[in-house]
């Protein structure tokens, strides 16, 4: 990793603001949301300053969180916002391509007739997994710690909230309406809260992540000599066989399901298929700003019938994601720019 210098303004003006969104947010208060905009400066202090010098920045601050709301507050800091992107910003600032024989390069780009270091779809991947890890890392050691059941206390507050929320959609539906919805099995999904936590955990870790990634590079630019580039959205591809893991892995839960029913792994199916399909829903919405983007040149290769069938009899969240799964398995925009 390259040496980079601590002392100057915007390594200043980084940790500067770090330490000043955790002096004044606070849990569970409207000003908790400058703790997630304090991940924005982590990530860019960790690529503009060296290691020891960024990670010295993260401790200070962790204790900082300590010393003004206590082992909770600082437990929340240092897992699920400032340790996770402190290391996305060290994989972002570290990407590489290893061609097949595994010789390690650094991705670059001519663009505008400036040389930009490039930061794969690889680094969004792993630093949703940090964030997925962080926040898994920060309820179970409040609760060992501190005995506090985060998982618990939001079950009971999605209990209630969705109790009331049923009850205002079962008064305003025909009675045979509400038995559709029943028997379809969604509000069994809805009920069961384990899932929906799971859910709202690995949302927020999406969130954060897609920060870290979309905003934090090209903030690097503006603030750091030197030039990065990620990923657009109209080109995100994930890459491997989501596709095929998915199928292959939801098989094998329904087997351990099947042969051991008393270790409860039907409820985790649900949340499984929701968490992939949010990764499937990014890849479907980039290939749909794709087709927008590339209307012109790839209109006659573009089935529209399918697209308004996914989208539109699906519905819309469905739709997309499996346009996503299609994507992915046999690579439209590729496909779409065949010489006819």
């Amino acid at each position: 990793m390259e040496k980079k210098s601590n002392i100057n303004f915007v390594n200043v003006a980084m940790f500067a603001l770090i330490f000043l969104f955790v002096a004044v947010s606070k849990i569970n208060s409207i000003s908790s949301i400058l703790i997630v905009i304090a991940i924005i400066p982590m990530v860019l202090l960790t690529m503009g300053s060296d290691i020891k010098f960024s990670g010295f920045i993260l401790m200070l601050a962790c204790v900082e969180a300590y010393i003004i709301n206590g082992a909770e507050y600082a437990l929340l800091v240092a897992f699920v916002y400032l340790i996770p992107a402190f290391i996305s910003g060290i994989v972002f600032l570290s990407d590489e391509y290893i061609d097949r024989n595994g010789v390690k390069y650094k991705i670059k780009v001519r663009k505008n007739g400036s040389d930009f270091r490039f930061i794969s779809i690889k680094a969004l991947l792993l630093s949703m997994i940090f964030f997925v890890i962080g926040s898994m890392i920060y309820i179970v050691s409040v609760k060992y710690l501190l005995n506090i059941d985060i998982i618990k206390e939001l079950r009971v507050v999605l209990n209630d909230t969705l109790q009331n929320v049923l009850e205002v959609y079962k008064n305003s539906l025909k009675p045979s309406e509400y038995e559709k919805i029943v028997s379809s099995g969604v509000l069994d999904i809805l009920k069961d809260t384990s899932t929906v936590v799971l859910v709202l955990c690995f949302s927020r870790s999406l969130i954060f992540s897609l920060v870290s990634y979309f905003i934090c590079i090209k903030l690097y630019s503006c603030f750091y000599s030197e030039k990065t580039m990620c990923v657009p959205i109209e080109s995100i591809y994930f890459p491997g066989r989501p596709v095929s893991v998915l199928f292959y892995s939801i098989l094998l839960m329904f087997l351990i399901d099947y042969s051991y029913p008393n270790l409860g792994v039907s409820t985790m199916i649900g949340g499984y298929i929701i968490i992939m399909n949010m990764l499937f829903f990014m890849e479907g919405v980039s290939i749909i700003i794709y087709a927008v983007k590339n209307w012109k040149k790839i209109k006659s290769r573009v089935n529209v019938l399918i697209f308004a069938f996914l989208v539109i009899f699906l519905g819309v969240v469905p739709g997309i994601s499996i346009l996503g799964m299609f994507d992915n398995s046999f690579d439209l925009r590729k496909r779409w720019n065949l010489t006819m």
